[in-house]
């Protein structure tokens, strides 16, 4: 859903455009990696974990049936700041970016590590379908995400 692009008198609004993308799942492509880490970048070891996703949107109406690839990107730095344990004071910027410019749709974005292992299985298995996104309004093609929900069923307001 996106907000009015002008008030009644004809003036801008204040403050960001905020815009909804509605997304059905379609596929589901997880990946996992361990192995010993470089210590002079990873510790003793690393790991990696990552999902792909194919879904169709749904909304805005101007973009309805994009197919839109979406990359979920476990980090573990997030679920530290979660849980207080990241003394930096800067706060995140956005959650993901939406790409959605010409035929080129896609999604890249950050999940705690601990919710990226257990989404895959729950999307494969039907109990998530949906994925919404919330954000800055479209501009030249891209938008910061500020919120990313899953949902097993499509709540139509």
């Amino acid at each position: 859903m996106r907000e009015r692009r002008r008030t009644a008198s004809g003036r801008k609004p204040k403050g960001p455009q905020l815009e909804v993308f509605t997304f059905k799942i379609q596929s589901v492509n997880p990946h996992y990696s361990f192995g010993v880490g470089n210590s002079r970048f990873d510790g003793e070891y690393t790991e990696h974990h990552h999902t792909e996703l194919e879904a169709i949107c749904l909304s805005p109406y101007r973009l309805a049936e994009r197919v839109t690839r979406f990359v979920l990107i476990a980090d573990r730095r997030i679920q530290k700041k979660l849980d207080g344990e990241d003394g930096r004071d800067s706060p995140p910027l956005c959650v993901g970016t939406l790409t959605m410019r010409g035929s080129r749709s896609e999604y890249l974005g950050s999940l705690p590590f601990d919710a990226a292992l257990s989404l895959p299985a729950l999307m494969e298995s039907g109990a998530i379908a949906y994925i919404y996104l919330s954000g800055s309004a479209l501009s030249r093609g891209a938008s910061s995400i500020s919120w990313m929900a899953f949902y097993g069923h499509l709540d139509p307001e």
